[in-house]
């Protein structure tokens, strides 16, 4: 499995049968302009959406016929099965920013946890729906996301062996989140794996750090 870190909460999974999946594109120039990645223009054979704002939704410039995945529950697509889990984008059920969909999915050996905009920390039920996991991909701006504190004990209580941090402050957006040293400040385990990387799960937990692919020039 090949990831390649797109922007924002976008990635890009090639499996070795050359199956894509894109997670969450966003919208080039959405947001009033806060958000000033430079377009997503990789074609793929499947979209997931964890929720439906322009940064994460935007799929009106990827080539090709994608299938979408929006819903909640179990969807099956080119053999691989994507579990869809009812989670919030903010800590009070929803009322604020509305609901968020954590996408589950096994491929090349691998589960992959891709938790959208989550916006609380991890129930016991949660962590119950979502089982035991590989790699997360996990928000750690703060502002309409946990904080890079919340998203620390997302880890500690979902265990997995690879943590992916995304949707940080960087010069590809002016939204009011945090940076990625926030997250990543003091601790030891940190992996640079450049812009595209293959994934191979570690004998004890790894941070790894992208590079986004659609920074603007």
């Amino acid at each position: 499995m090949k990831i390649k870190y797109l922007a924002h909460s976008s990635f890009l999974f090639e499996t070795r049968e050359g199956i894509k999946i894109i997670t969450d594109p966003y919208k080039s120039d959405g947001l009033g302009g806060k958000i000033k990645y430079n377009p997503i223009t990789e074609k793929t054979d499947i979209v997931l959406i964890s929720h439906e704002h322009m940064d994460h939704n935007y799929t009106d410039n990827i080539p090709g016929n994608p299938t979408i995945i929006k819903n909640l529950g179990v969807s099956t697509v080119n053999g691989i099965t994507f579990n869809g889990i009812l989670s919030y984008h903010d800590n009070v059920s929803g009322s604020q920013r509305g609901k968020n969909t954590i996408f589950v999915f096994k491929a090349d050996g691998i589960t992959f946890c891709h938790t959208g905009d989550l916006g609380h920390l991890i129930t016991p039920e949660l962590k119950n729906n979502i089982g035991k996991i590989d790699v997360l991909f996990i928000p750690i701006g703060g502002t309409y996301t946990i904080t890079s504190e919340e998203a620390q004990k997302v880890v500690d209580t979902l265990g997995p062996m690879i943590v992916i941090p995304m949707h940080y402050k960087t010069s590809g957006t002016t939204l009011p989140i945090s940076n990625l040293e926030e997250f990543t400040k003091g601790k030891l385990n940190i992996k640079q794996a450049g812009t595209v990387a293959e994934i191979k799960l570690p004998a004890k937990q790894e941070i790894w750090v992208f590079q986004p692919a659609c920074l603007p020039l």
